[in-house]
C-alpha cells in the first residue's frame, strides 16, 4: 500500500549512518546538509517524473474548457484498464461538460453529444460520473459498500500494524 514510504523509512538509517556522525569514525562524511539533500532526492525525482508521466485530471480539463483532452485521457485510461475498445465507453464526438458550466444540461446530464444528425445537442446519458450525490454516499451505496468497507478495514489494519511496530521498536 505504501511501498515508497516503507522503502524510504528503511533507507533513512543507512543514509543517516553514512552522512551523519555514525560513519565519521570509519571515514564517513558527517554532514547533516548532505543527509537532507540525500533524503530530498527521491522527492525531486518523483516530482519530475510525475510532471511528465501523470496526466491532468479530466475534471480539471473540463473546467478549463479542454474537454477533448479530457476525453482522450479517459479513453487512454479505459484502454490501460483492460477495455479492448474504449470508443464504446467514450465514443468520438462526445463532449464532457464540467459541473455548472453547461446551462442547457440538467444537474445529472453531464455528457453531451455535439455530433447529432440534426445539428442539435442531444443529451447522451442521463447520469454521469459527477452526480448530485456526495462522494461519500456513493462509497456506501449498495454497489460499492462491500469493497469500500473491506478497503477501509485493510487500510486501518496495515496502518495500525505498521505504525504500531515502529512505535514499539523505538522504545
Amino acid at each position: 500500500i505504501e511501498y515508497f514510504w516503507t522503502g524510504g523509512t528503511l533507507l533513512v538509517p543507512p543514509i543517516a549512518y553514512w552522512t551523519l556522525g555514525g560513519a565519521s569514525q570509519a571515514g564517513g562524511i558527517g554532514s547533516w546538509q548532505l543527509f537532507c539533500f540525500m533524503c530530498a532526492i527521491p522527492c525531486l525525482i518523483s516530482t519530475i517524473l510525475g510532471y511528465f508521466f501523470v496526466p491532468e485530471s479530466p475534471r480539471w480539463l473540463c473546467e478549463q474548457g479542454r474537454s477533448k483532452e479530457a476525453l482522450q485521457i479517459l479513453q487512454e485510461a479505459a484502454l490501460l484498464n483492460g477495455h479492448s475498445n474504449p470508443q464504446l465507453i467514450f465514443p468520438d464526438g462526445l463532449q464532457l461538460v464540467a459541473d455548472g458550466i453547461d446551462v442547457d444540461a440538467t444537474q445529472d446530464e453531464k455528457f453531451v453529444d455535439n455530433n447529432s444528425n440534426d445539428g442539435t445537442r442531444s443529451h447522451h446519458h442521463q447520469t454521469s460520473i459527477y452526480s448530485s450525490a456526495t462522494n461519500f454516499s456513493l462509497l456506501l451505496s449498495k454497489k460499492w459498500r462491500s469493497l469500500s468497507l473491506n478497503l477501509w478495514g485493510l487500510w486501518f489494519t496495515f496502518s495500525i500494524g505498521y505504525y504500531g511496530t515502529i512505535l514499539s521498536v523505538s522504545r
